[in-house]
């Protein structure tokens, strides 16, 4: 065999074994999108506005899934993106915290709640390892493609939820 055939069987080799890999974390899996009707839910937690990879982002994500884990709460961890940082130079406003269905009586004093103005939404939802994530860029432009095919208006607002370490779900607001 000479080293253009070994070096072309080895290319191969690697992209089978990227395929293999990727299938296993999830990457074919499509995400799903569909209209929800939720009671209003409890987000409760802080608001964050500045660059994407500060300490302080960093610090309210984990400070917020350790809450959760360490209280056994059916709560789960969400991120509410009033912008979309891929357009803003890397700047994030924020509000990170929990989605509950009841109010935990014992949250920590530094959360606040926020109130979102609706109950209806176009729900975006991945099963999937989080490095497989599709792009919110990819996951914006399925919502609105359901969205228009149902004349239906999105808030500009984006809600992160994550009920597993493999599952996430992506609500925008209905305005009408």
């Amino acid at each position: 065999m000479n080293k253009t055939t070994l070096f072309a069987v080895l290319i191969a080799l690697v992209a089978i074994l990227a395929l293999f890999f990727y299938h296993r974390l999830g990457g074919f899996n499509a995400i799903e999108v569909s209209q929800s009707n939720k009671n209003q839910p409890i987000l409760l937690g802080q608001y964050y506005k500045g660059e994407y990879g500060d300490e302080n982002l960093k610090k309210i994500f984990f400070d917020t899934k350790e809450w959760i884990e360490q209280h056994e709460r059916k709560a789960l961890l969400t991120v509410v993106y009033f912008n979309k940082p891929e357009e803003e130079d890397g700047k994030v406003d924020n509000f990170i915290g929990v989605w509950a269905e009841e109010l935990p009586a014992d949250y920590p004093k530094n959360w606040e709640r926020y109130e979102l103005q609706s109950n209806d939404f176009v729900k975006a939802e991945f099963l999937g390892h989080p490095v497989v994530y599709p792009s919110p860029t990819t996951i914006e432009e399925k919502m609105n493609q359901f969205a228009k095919e149902k004349q239906l208006v999105l808030d500009s607002i984006s809600i992160e939820v994550y009920p597993g370490s493999n599952h996430l779900k992506v609500y925008r607001p209905i305005l009408k």
